[in-house]
């Protein structure tokens, strides 16, 4: 899935005991406009969306030139009951040789 990425983060650490995890990516998402019942939001151009991340992958971030158009490899994983999508990694970009 290709996204402009804004930036990625680690957070790591531990509270009573217990370690957490709190890694993400920042993409720009379009803002979208939508009423229901409760509530009414009108917008225009982007905001700054966050998704998880594998920990594991941040190293691939590294070179990256921010803000980039990225192809993330996005997984899948249960969380509190539910499945949610998460960044697992960076797409390698593919290159075709030019013949002459």
């Amino acid at each position: 899935m290709k996204m402009q990425v804004l930036g990625a983060k680690v957070l790591k650490g531990q509270k009573d005991g217990n370690d957490w995890d709190m890694s993400s990516i920042l993409v720009q998402t379009k803002i979208e406009s939508f009423q229901n019942q409760r509530v009414t939001v009108t917008g225009y151009g982007f905001e700054v969306t966050e998704m998880p991340l594998d920990p594991s992958c941040i190293e691939q971030f590294k070179n990256i030139q921010f803000p980039a158009l990225v192809d993330l490899d996005i997984g899948q994983r249960a969380r509190m009951g539910k499945f949610e999508s998460y960044v697992v990694g960076v797409l390698p970009v593919l290159s075709v040789a030019r013949q002459a």
